[in-house]
């Protein structure tokens, strides 16, 4: 029985359609794209890349792959809904010069996320690119090509005549910099880059020259005395002035050679508060990680995505912290993709922590069934046996523990 009930067709032509969902199963609006002529070498070459490319996707700027559909005539790939706006639309509302360049740089992110997977994008356009609070999110992945080739599937808008050359990173960057223009509206960001790093370079030159003068006069300001007060110490004058974290940053008052061990602990802090990843990440590298509590040290990674750092002791310390179903899950997910394995007592515990929440007891499940499959000492309680609320897959999950005998009687 089809799960998947359509509400809209967003998109008809003889090669595929287009179409919004609702998962009967879970009532949520997903994506449907369903292609038409199997018997097509290239369309279905183009289907089966998407679907690879989506499985190796992780994280908030690229929608989730949640089902593939497989019959007679179609292939169908069921992705998510992004409730997003266009790029055109966002860009219409004339967002402020900050706000362009936070954008850029989360999409800067996003590429390099995206190249981590071997492919280039190659189909830079606005409508692939969608904004959800503020941040970018990457849609239509067929038009891809593996890193290092010059075989182009592109439909959708013609190829510059150059396009047979394409073959690195740094060709997929030429191709997105119309893109990028069309976003920042600066000439600087013409330039041929040959890596992201090279552009975030090129803006923070260009920043640092357009605030010279400003501080300049802040110099001369404090250095005759023409403020009244000013307090004497960096937290001192943070708390005193109220001004956000990131305008600190952007000034240099927070190099690390400015800051004692007292003041590198209190803005960690501060940064972990703000739960922003690009914050976070930069903090990493630009504090002493050394002379910070370690505790703070791993938030810091937490917040800022590094999930590929955490060492088995390291995530330990982290689960007496977490609480949420989300971090939780997150914990997990880390360790099943890097292929922790955690000791009994830290298995243990973390069953206890997921008790309460079917989602996380579903993903433990499979940690517990990739530590079998290792032939590693495995903890599974037999309480989780007997919940009740867990979907159709958890069942199936639960049974198959059953089957290899991997419940304990003892949940401690």
């Amino acid at each position: 029985m089809n799960r998947y009930k359509t509400k809209e067709i967003v998109c008809f032509t003889n090669f595929s359609k287009v179409e919004i969902v609702e998962d009967e199963k879970t009532g949520n609006e997903l994506i449907k794209k369903t292609m038409l002529k199997t018997e097509d070498p290239v369309l279905r070459h183009q289907y089966l890349q998407e679907i690879e490319i989506l499985s190796r996707l992780r994280g908030v700027y690229y929608p989730h792959l949640i089902d593939v559909i497989e019959e007679q005539n179609t292939l169908a790939i069921i992705e998510e809904k992004i409730e997003g706006q266009s790029l055109e639309t966002w860009l219409e509302k004339n967002p402020a010069y900050k706000t362009r360049i936070r954008f850029l740089l989360e999409l800067l992110d996003a590429i390099d996320s995206f190249h981590q997977t071997g492919y280039l994008y190659i189909d830079w356009k606005p409508s692939n690119v969608l904004v959800l609070n503020g941040s970018p999110v990457l849609i239509d992945f067929n038009g891809c090509i593996p890193s290092k080739t010059s075989s182009i599937y592109v439909f959708s808008q013609e190829l510059p005549s150059q396009s047979k050359a394409l073959k690195s990173i740094k060709d997929d960057l030429a191709y997105a910099s119309p893109l990028f223009y069309q976003i920042v509206q600066r000439s600087w960001i013409k330039k041929q880059f040959t890596s992201t790093n090279a552009i975030r370079k090129r803006y923070k030159q260009r920043r640092n020259k357009i605030k010279i003068l400003a501080l300049f006069l802040l110099l001369s300001v404090l250095f005759f005395g023409l403020c009244q007060f000013q307090p004497r110490n960096l937290i001192d004058q943070y708390i005193a002035q109220g001004r956000p974290l990131y305008h600190w940053i952007e000034e240099g008052k927070l190099e690390r050679s400015l800051l004692e061990e007292k003041e590198q602990n209190y803005f960690t802090n501060e940064v972990i508060r703000t739960k922003d990843p690009l914050l976070c990440r930069y903090w990493l590298e630009k504090i002493d990680t050394h002379s910070i509590d370690a505790q703070n040290v791993l938030f810091l990674k937490w917040q800022a995505g590094k999930d590929e750092d955490f060492e088995p002791s390291e995530l330990f310390l982290l689960l007496k912290e977490l609480g949420q179903e989300d971090d939780l899950i997150r914990l997990i997910e880390i360790c099943i993709e890097h292929q922790i394995v955690l000791s009994i007592d830290q298995q243990k515990e973390l069953a206890q922590k997921i008790e309460v929440h079917d989602r996380a007891i579903k993903r433990y499940i499979q940690l517990i069934l990739l530590y079998a499959s290792m032939e590693k000492e495995t903890y599974l309680p037999d309480a989780f046996d007997r919940i009740q609320t867990m979907d159709e897959e958890g069942r199936e999950l639960i049974d198959l523990c059953d089957q290899l005998q991997l419940f304990t009687s003892e949940f401690a």
